[in-house]
């Protein structure tokens, strides 16, 4: 797989550049002690409901279009990125 500026892939930079506040994050991983994949897991969670968030449920290429995005997505790389 080729790198996208120094990224895993160009939807692991876009995620991590546009909806992932690392301030937010890099508190809240201070105030809790959880795994990797906990926190990866739970990034996901929340970037994935903000990104559907408006987009009419009937929708269903809008919200199929967002979802096969963010499966794309490296979020232990994010993780790890925030922690370092």
């Amino acid at each position: 797989m080729e790198k996208y500026n120094g990224w895993t892939n160009y939807n692991t930079w876009k995620v991590n550049l546009e909806l992932v506040d690392s301030d937010y994050y890099l508190e809240l991983f201070e105030d809790y002690k959880y795994s990797i994949d906990e926190l990866a897991d739970s990034m996901q969670d929340t970037v994935t409901e903000f990104a559907l968030y408006g987009i009419d449920e009937n929708n269903y290429f809008a919200i199929s279009a967002v979802e096969d995005f963010l499966q794309q997505v490296n979020w232990h790389e994010i993780v790890k990125n925030i922690i370092d």
